[in-house]
């Protein structure tokens, strides 16, 4: 293990420092164990070209996710009112989704590893057989098909039908179902809060004429508002249905640390075994990679 303390690392390290030793601790030991051997640090702090791509986009992943959150911890006490040239409410929102996103990019590398390396059988964890695909486009059609063709009328948003939204890399990463369940629902509020912003908008943070005080819709309520007219006459109507955005921004990081935090073990857990595979060191120094356009 290479012991380089969070504390003592890059501007981005050194800024979540304080956060994430609060509320995502154990990042600190997967960065130290299975991140920093594929660097060359101490003397150079770049991703080695000696070890397979996938490693690489492991770090990386993992990098873009402290990337993301820092735009967050940093950009939350810095909201402003409709106007704001950078949109910085909407693109916290963003990075939210981005470092949802990167979580999944470090899931789907450590299962290709791993199936590489022998370990698991991605198409039979993964790949859903015909009868059970037919099964549940037919429930899709359904329940679903209606509430999106109205979406697509009213709104003018397309139909998207995703068949194994059930069945992806956290289901082999993270096998405690609760614990996957907790982050899984967080991830998705915080992308529907996103998608919101992406598809209106003309909706954004706002400020009360008279009290001088920011507010946002609440992320559960975002159905009851599609435009500017509309959230005013929200606001008047119920001023429940809003908050200060800072508030939100600062609960939604600490909630998403804390979640991430209790799914990370089945991370490691999972490294940890790609580490002492018997043929891990045929991928990590010296594999010779293939020369492709992404590498």
């Amino acid at each position: 293990m290479i012991n380089y303390p969070l504390e003592l690392g890059n501007n981005i390290e050194r800024s979540l420092f304080p956060i994430m030793k609060a509320y995502f601790p154990i990042y600190e030991d997967y960065r130290s164990e299975f991140l920093m051997p594929l660097t060359g640090l101490p003397k150079d702090p770049n991703w080695r070209k000696d070890t397979h791509p996938e490693l690489e986009r492991i770090g990386v992943a993992s990098y873009g996710i402290l990337k993301s959150l820092n735009f967050v911890f940093i950009k939350k006490d810095k909201i402003k009112v409709s106007g704001d040239p950078e949109q910085t409410f909407k693109n916290v929102y963003f990075h939210f989704g981005l470092a949802a996103d990167c979580v999944d990019a470090a899931f789907r590398s450590i299962v290709m590893i791993e199936s590489e390396l022998k370990m698991i059988d991605v198409d039979k964890k993964l790949r859903l057989n015909e009868p059970y695909l037919i099964d549940k486009f037919t429930t899709w059609v359904s329940e679903e098909y209606g509430k999106c063709y109205e979406n697509m009328i009213n709104d003018g948003k397309p139909i998207f039908y995703y068949p194994q939204h059930d069945n992806n890399y956290s289901n082999i990463i993270v096998t405690e179902k609760s614990i996957k369940k907790e982050y899984l629902g967080i991830v998705r509020k915080l992308k529907d809060y996103r998608n919101f912003f992406t598809h209106n908008p003309g909706v954004d943070v706002f400020m009360d004429t008279d009290t001088g005080k920011r507010y946002a819709i609440k992320k559960e309520m975002v159905s009851k508002s599609r435009n500017w007219s509309t959230l005013r006459d929200l606001y008047n109507i119920d001023q429940n249905l809003f908050i200060d955005p800072e508030e939100m921004i600062t609960y939604d990081l600490i909630d998403y640390l804390n979640s991430i935090n209790k799914i990370w073990p089945s991370v490691i857990k999972n490294m940890d075994s790609i580490y002492h595979h018997t043929s891990f060191p045929q991928i990590f120094k010296g594999y010779k990679r293939k020369m492709t356009i992404d590498s």
